[in-house]
């Protein structure tokens, strides 16, 4: 946007600055009658995300949406954009139940969009079609509208604390010049890491992200924190988050990932990246959590929370969270061994801290 449209959107559309898309439908619906209908072709991260929480409420409590379809991600070959199509009506209706078309394993582009969706309109049968109760979304945590799940699943986010309940959800620093505070271990002299606990050390240990890896591993860099970050706090632009959990044992996830979310231990010693998001507690709740963040029940909470590549701090804090006392020893049991098989491998290569020979020598 220029500058003279930015500040008419933030002047009269504050709750919707977030993207020009979002007030643009709620301009429409204003310019719209009472019990009009409007259609829309948007990006459909509005369903989901975090900062548009505003817009869903609104659409929730001030218009109806009486049918939309979430096509495949890819769905328009020209641009790799999340599209949906929707329909409101311009006025509330309580206990209005909306048909939902849900495309986003049909890969093929258009054609299979419109034959599928047609198949769907046919036969209500087909396996992607759903009909919701529009009020249920508003009682979960900032409304995503996950209208192809379940009761229980419903249930889960409104009975269950969340995962910022129970551990510290943080996210780490940023450099704002990784060229130049950001280095790979090999780069730098052993003896000027932290590695053997050295605390005079220049370069420590930080985690960011990396490659799609669970259980462990991914942690290959170091970054400049000599004198406790003199140099990194002093230069423009750096954002020193969470200081307080610097070098604690932690979980850590990529916060972007063209796969899913990947749950890996963190041991003592190693400094959260923004790109690297990390939740600190005690030993036997990472344990368990990573367990359960790593399981087919987390993977299908985050296709609402974290719809697209983004695993954001803030949506991931919302995860709903269940430690079951009489499940933690077999959890512990069964996640420490993933995590040490995850480690063998991981030390297999050079590019290990504690990597000491090759498998196959």
């Amino acid at each position: 946007m220029n500058n003279s449209l930015n500040n008419f959107i933030k002047e009269n559309y504050f709750d919707y600055k977030s993207d020009f898309f979002a007030a643009f439908i709620v301009r429409c619906t204003e310019m719209a009658k009472p019990r009009g209908r409007l259609s829309f072709l948007t990006p459909y991260v509005w369903m989901f995300i975090l900062s548009y929480e505003k817009l869903r409420k609104r659409l929730l409590t001030e218009n109806t949406i009486e049918s939309l379809i979430q096509f495949e991600y890819s769905a328009f070959e020209e641009a790799v954009v999340p599209i949906c199509t929707f329909s409101i009506c311009n006025e509330y209706r309580k206990n209005y139940i909306s048909d939902f078309i849900r495309l986003t394993e049909y890969k093929g582009g258009m054609e299979v969009q419109r034959l599928k969706t047609i198949e769907a309109a046919q036969n209500h049968n087909c396996g992607y079609y759903y009909e919701t109760k529009l009020d249920i979304f508003l009682t979960l945590p900032s409304y995503p509208l996950a209208y192809w799940q379940g009761n229980g699943f419903i249930e889960a986010f409104n009975r269950l604390p969340t995962l910022s309940a129970v551990v510290d959800v943080k996210k780490g620093m940023t450099t704002a010049d990784n060229n130049t505070f950001l280095r790979f271990w090999w780069e730098v002299m052993l003896q000027q890491t932290n590695k053997n606990s050295n605390s005079n050390a220049t370069w420590f240990k930080t985690h960011k992200g990396g490659e799609f890896r669970k259980w462990y591993g991914n942690s290959e860099n170091v970054v400049n924190w000599e004198n406790d970050g003199a140099k990194l706090k002093a230069f423009s632009g750096a954002v020193i988050r969470n200081e307080d959990y610097y070098l604690k044992e932690c979980v850590s996830w990529n916060d972007i990932s063209s796969a899913k979310a990947a749950f890996r231990y963190v041991p003592y010693g190693s400094i959260s990246n923004a790109s690297g998001p990390s939740f600190y507690g005690s030993k036997e709740n990472l344990l368990y959590l990573i367990g359960l963040c790593n399981s087919k029940v987390c993977e299908e909470f985050l296709t609402v929370l974290c719809p697209t590549i983004h695993f954001e701090v803030g949506q991931m804090a919302k995860l709903p969270t269940k430690i079951a006392p009489e499940k933690i020893e077999i959890v512990d049991r069964n996640t420490d061994k993933a995590i040490s098989l995850s480690r063998l491998d991981w030390d297999s290569f050079e590019t290990s801290w504690d990597f000491k020979r090759h498998p196959l020598v």
